[in-house]
């Protein structure tokens, strides 16, 4: 992953966290896929299924998915011609994968050590190839985790038949691997060292996130231009009462060259589809999706508010939020089509009326009183 000039933004292999044996959980990972890979052939496939029909819309997260694979007691399941349609065959004859290491740059903190490669096909009678970049993300071998990458496969399947910009996910391969059975609520760790399995989702070489691009050293005004990007995501997702849950500048995502949206790591997303009249709820993680958004915007902009002193100055940062995004966010939701007095407009009135209070408690704090409880 590179910057706008050219320079790269990051490498895994100096970021701290990869000294904690990561390194070697990831290595694990590449080899048990890879080794998955090599026994398979034309009649190991079975037909990746929908998830999407099974996706809770009450806001609660979607669960026992796993039953969908489990039940058909196939171990491996893809989209049929994840290749081009020119290929032979549904399905090849044999896959090999190629680790692509640098196409990880800037993306080294995925909670589940996503990684990057070349999947390629082979069709032996007609001597032919095929080959496409995936990113493979593997599904932790614990309940609670495991319903949390089935379901965002079921989420990008589901934004998918409405045309979102999803991300493809092409195929799913279980390790076989025994899962301890522990309730969805325990807080055991306990869990088999070898995944449940792992998702394969199609990539695309010139997506990036917010986070990998370059922040050092700009100003307000171009700070604010890249809000936009934010914007587009949040009123795209949640015209259609989906809120992302951890949108980070880490999970939002450009591509073609940053002109279109790309929605990822849906883990945490949730859907009101059913339930759009719970406006309390529609506030409450309408809310919780801008104070991720916060947290980037301190985390990569944050010396922006700081005054000549070098003292934080959150009623800047507010000022900033205010003007670059609930504002335009509102104008969003508009032109998509949401009309004054429907649940989300709602909503947004009641998380306008909230961030306004938190400011005016800071700016109390600020003048030397103290704000009334």
């Amino acid at each position: 992953m590179v910057g706008e000039s050219g320079e790269v933004i990051g490498f895994e292999f100096l970021d701290d966290y990869y000294f904690e044996n990561r390194n070697l959980i990831d290595e694990q990972n590449q080899e048990t896929f890879c080794q998955l890979l090599e026994p398979l052939r034309q009649g190991h496939f079975a037909e990746l299924p929908s998830f999407a029909q099974y996706v809770d819309h009450t806001g609660k997260p979607s669960r026992n998915l796993n039953h969908t694979l489990e039940d058909s007691g196939d171990t491996v399941f893809f989209s049929p011609r994840f290749f081009r349609e020119d290929t032979p065959y549904r399905y090849p004859d044999r896959l090999s994968f190629e680790v692509q290491p640098f196409d990880r740059l800037g993306r080294e903190k995925s909670r589940h050590q996503v990684f990057f490669g070349r999947l390629e096909g082979q069709w032996f009678h007609e001597q032919q190839s095929c080959s496409i970049d995936v990113a493979i993300k593997p599904i932790p071998n614990n309940i609670k985790d495991r319903y949390k990458v089935l379901h965002e496969v079921g989420m990008h399947q589901y934004l998918s038949q409405y045309g979102l910009p999803a991300l493809d996910v092409i195929g799913i391969i279980r390790t076989g691997a025994e899962t301890p059975e522990l309730h969805i609520d325990s807080d055991s760790e306990e869990a088999s060292d070898q995944p449940y399995g792992y998702v394969v989702s199609r990539t695309e070489p010139d997506m990036e996130t917010l986070n990998s691009l370059r922040w050092s050293g700009m100003d307000i005004e171009r700070a604010g231009q890249r809000m936009e990007y934010v914007l587009d995501t949040m009123a795209l997702l949640h015209s259609h009462y989906i809120f992302h849950g951890d949108a980070e500048f880490r999970n939002i995502a450009v591509a073609d060259s940053g002109r279109s949206l790309r929605v990822i790591d849906l883990e945490y997303a949730r859907s009101y589809r059913d339930a759009p009249n719970d406006i309390e709820a529609l506030t409450e993680k309408m809310n919780e999706d801008f104070s991720y958004v916060a947290k980037s915007i301190d985390e990569y902009i944050g010396y922006l508010f700081w005054n000549e002193n070098n003292e934080k100055q959150p009623l800047e940062t507010y000022s900033f939020m205010l003007s670059n995004l609930f504002l335009p966010y509102y104008d969003r939701l508009l032109r998509i089509g949401i009309r004054p007095g429907d649940p989300l407009a709602r909503a947004y009135d009641q998380m306008v009326m909230m961030k306004l209070e938190e400011a005016r408690y800071l700016k109390g704090i600020q003048q030397g009183f103290d704000w009334p409880d």
